[in-house]
């Protein structure tokens, strides 16, 4: 499951709490789900992870996969929306699925997911660098090379 894919299911699950989605919304929200589901060894587990992930009404589970789903969320808060995400699910999934909780939900932030993840990690570095060259005024082309080779590519 990539940060995209979270994405989409979040902004899906939104629509259709406010109901201001049409039936294809759910539909698409189970394709995702059953996307991600396909790519564990056991995607029964992951279905039914999904299942109570979409059935919570639990405001801080959306809120932690919000935070994974965020190219800007830092590794603290990807790790604390990891940890939030397994104690509010806990209660509605049987304990052998919990070790699975932690690790759809370590997917996403292991991954480059996108180019506009990619293009914002390129940026930090070039400031960082940039900083520590400081005003001998040096630079390193390669590096706004590799930012504007992020743009080609699509999300």
């Amino acid at each position: 499951l990539s940060q995209d894919q979270l994405r989409k299911w979040l902004d899906l699950h939104r629509a259709v709490k406010e109901k201001r989605a049409s039936g294809s919304a759910k539909e698409e929200m189970a394709r995702v789900a059953a996307a991600s589901a396909a790519n564990f060894p056991e995607p029964a587990k992951a279905k039914e992870v999904w299942d109570a992930i979409g059935a919570s009404k639990d405001g801080k589970v959306a809120k932690s996969l919000t935070a994974l789903a965020a190219a800007s969320s830092s590794r603290a808060d990807a790790l604390t929306a990891r940890v939030e995400l397994r104690r509010r699910l806990s209660p509605h999934l049987p304990a052998s699925a919990l070790p699975l909780v932690e690790s759809m939900a370590s997917r996403p932030g292991m991954l480059l997911a996108s180019s506009s993840t990619a293009k914002c990690l390129l940026e930090r570095v070039a400031a960082l660098v940039d900083q520590s060259l400081g005003a001998g005024g040096g630079s390193l082309p390669e590096l706004a090379l590799l930012i504007d080779v992020t743009s080609v590519f699509p999300e």
